[in-house]
């Protein structure tokens, strides 16, 4: 029976001894991912911040890309503003053109 006994005081101490050293290694585990969290969100920070940087200069440089769109469309504009006039103005000219042939022709046929 003595020996029992032995044997299940042993087995306690042995499972208190895994208990104890199962928690005290669970803490350091914890305490090591939570620092390693915290770097890793550190690190996410940088990207961000790195990111963003990036962001803006291409916005930056999108936005003077339609600046310089948005001149080229308004001359463009202005060229067909102006075609479109020039073209009236030959219309008309072509019409005087032929209302003074047939003046032409008429006075002719007059003098004839």
């Amino acid at each position: 029976m003595q020996e029992i006994i032995c044997a299940a005081i042993s087995g306690l101490v042995t499972l208190v001894v895994a208990i104890g050293t199962w928690h005290f290694t669970a803490k350091k585990d914890r305490i090591e991912n939570k620092e390693l969290i915290m770097k890793n969100i550190g690190d996410l920070k940088e990207d961000i911040s790195s990111i963003n940087a990036n962001v803006q200069q291409q916005i930056a440089i999108i936005d003077i890309k339609i600046s310089d769109l948005t001149k080229q469309v308004e001359k463009h504009n202005s060229v067909i503003d102006r075609t479109y006039a020039l073209e009236k103005s030959v219309g008309i000219l072509e019409n005087r053109e032929s209302v003074s042939e047939h003046r032409l022709t008429d006075l002719e046929q007059k003098r004839a």
